[in-house]
């Protein structure tokens, strides 16, 4: 009976090890993904002061507008596209992805992230011109 037994945890350890993935994802792309994850923070962030300003005129129509094409143009993280934290909303594409090396890959979430805060701090400078 035992040696019956060894050949199927013989084969069963052997598909185990095989189908397990051992390498680690790239240093590089975790950082991007962090990022990636700060970037759709400031985004939701900015949507809810977009709810609050109390002036609705073409400055914050344009600040829309920009915050809806940022949305539009999110680039995943390739290795991290369904890896989010779920105590954010999706209200965004899950976006496109791009073919390219890491090292590309961290540039253009930091890209995201610094576009996402321009608009944010815009947005609140004119939230701020609006209450005085």
């Amino acid at each position: 009976m035992r040696f019956q037994i060894f050949p199927i945890l013989f084969f069963l350890s052997i598909f185990v090890l095989a189908c397990s993935n051992s390498s680690k994802p790239d240093p590089l792309l975790e950082e991007a993904f962090l990022i990636h994850k700060q970037s759709l923070e400031a985004a939701k962030e900015t949507k809810e002061i977009l709810k609050k300003v109390p002036v609705k005129d073409e400055r914050l129509r344009a600040l829309e507008s920009r915050l809806e094409n940022w949305n539009e143009n999110i680039i995943e993280v390739p290795g991290f596209e369904h890896d989010h934290d779920h105590d954010h909303d999706h209200d965004h594409d899950h976006g496109s992805q791009l073919d390219v090396p890491p090292e590309m890959m961290l540039s253009i979430q930091k890209e995201m992230l610094d576009s996402v805060n321009v608009i944010k701090e815009e947005l609140l400078e004119l939230a701020k011109d609006s209450i005085q």
